[in-house]
């Protein structure tokens, strides 16, 4: 019996002995198969996450990162139009030394400004040409009930783009002060209204304040450096280079949707 009991504590203790072991040759087989899966892991996630991490980077530190590319307030239709562009303005405030003349620089390809003239006249008529567009049933829906067909019974709907209506404001008030600047009225008839008691002068001060908000709300940034001229009492503001939206796309896209009907006024 003796003997018995001790080869049978002997074999207990030798199982006692093996079954950690084993445990922990499992773990080690464990340990290093999770090393290798990370090891091999870690590079494949940088590598996908790295793209994120640099636009997220770039999406920080740029400067213009809002503003190149449509607002979510633009016409649906009109984003297609967006381009943008680096641009000089033209027409600075220049003073002549040797004259002591403050003059404007005449240096655009065209004239907009200046004293009455059938040219002057023409360029705002092909500036402010295809106004107003017809607006799509989907365009229009959330403007009504308000907003009604053009004529009531089976007409269309129709729209101004923004820009084109601060520049219709731009030229009503050059109509306006060309008689009290030149000493003659102008010869525009573009958009004449016969204005009800009071509408002529609620028109202007309507287009002036909304010319301020829209300048306003542009809010463009780029430096007007002051510059100095012996002689000259004050210093004159000139601007240096403007990120600004290209135009011909856009006017190319009012005549594209004006080709669809316009209203003629």
């Amino acid at each position: 019996m003796e003997r018995g009991t001790a080869e049978e504590e002997a074999a207990f203790l030798s199982r006692i002995e093996t079954v950690p072991f084993r445990a922990r040759e499992s773990r080690s087989r464990f340990g290093e198969a999770f090393l290798l899966s990370n090891a091999f892991a870690v590079p494949v996630l940088l590598v996908l996450l790295l793209p994120s991490i640099a636009f997220n980077i770039w999406i920080v530190v740029s400067p213009q990162r809002n503003f190149l590319g449509p607002h979510e307030t633009d016409l649906e239709d009109a984003r297609r139009a967006v381009q943008y562009e680096s641009r000089k303005f033209t027409g600075a405030l220049l003073f002549d030394e040797s004259s002591f003349r403050v003059y404007r620089e005449l240096d655009a390809e065209r004239q907009f400004f200046g004293p009455p003239s059938a040219t002057i006249d023409d360029a705002w008529s092909d500036l402010l040409r295809n106004e107003y567009p017809v607006m799509t049933e989907e365009e229009a829906a959330p403007f009504q009930p308000e907003l009604k067909r053009i004529p009531p019974a089976h007409g269309h709907f129709y729209f101004e783009p923004d820009v084109t209506h601060s520049l219709h404001c731009l030229n009503e008030i050059r109509i306006a002060l060309t008689e009290k600047v030149y000493g003659q009225a102008a010869n525009a008839s573009h958009h004449r209204v016969h204005w009800p008691l009071g509408g002529e002068v609620a028109h202007i001060e309507h287009c002036m304040d909304r010319l301020m908000q829209t300048v306003m709300c542009h809010g463009d940034l780029s430096p007007s450096p002051l510059y100095f001229w012996y002689g000259l009492p004050i210093a004159l503001g000139r601007g240096s280079s403007h990120t600004c939206r290209k135009w011909q796309p856009i006017r190319d896209w009012i005549d594209e949707r004006s080709s669809r009907g316009s209203l003629d006024v």
